[in-house]
């Protein structure tokens, strides 16, 4: 488990098994839309766009 000095692995609930943090592992770069980020970011940023609206009409509320 990570957190003490010297501990190299630690467990991962999504995976389901332990995990050592000296594998090598493939870093993915892309854009919104065209690559998974997991499915909690991946719908956090499906709803951002309607939040930022929602923002936006909220301008009278802001003094002026």
């Amino acid at each position: 488990m990570i957190g003490n000095k010297g501990e190299t692995e630690y467990y991962s609930w999504v995976m389901g098994e332990f995990v050592s943090i000296n594998t090598p592992v493939e870093h993915v770069q892309g854009k919104s839309g065209e690559i998974s980020a997991g499915p909690a970011i991946d719908e956090d940023l499906a709803i951002w766009p309607l939040q930022q609206q929602g923002l936006k009409g909220l301008q009278w509320l802001l003094p002026r």
